[in-house]
């Protein structure tokens, strides 16, 4: 199995550029929590071959860990302030 430095090097060098949009080190406490796991899904994703099914795995784990993520930060509308509307309008 690679170690951190030669997958970061195979990565880099193979463009997997998806990888960039597990990143969670920018995300609050609760939310890297849910974004890792799906992270480290990734990261073994990216461990097998390249291929079309790899691909179309990657992208829809990565559109599982945004619906997870946005899950936790969920507010029923009648708690969501959309003043912000006015500045569009």
């Amino acid at each position: 199995m690679l170690q951190k430095d030669e997958l970061i090097f195979q990565i880099r060098a193979n463009r997997e550029d998806i990888i960039q949009y597990f990143a969670f080190r920018h995300l609050p406490p609760h939310l890297q929590e849910v974004s890792k796991r799906y992270a480290a899904l990734a990261i073994e994703e990216l461990r097998k071959p390249r291929s079309a099914e790899r691909t179309v795995a990657l992208r829809k784990l990565l559109e599982a860990k945004d619906a997870a993520v946005r899950a936790v930060i969920y507010k029923p509308i009648e708690d969501v302030d959309l003043e912000w509307i006015g500045e569009l309008v």
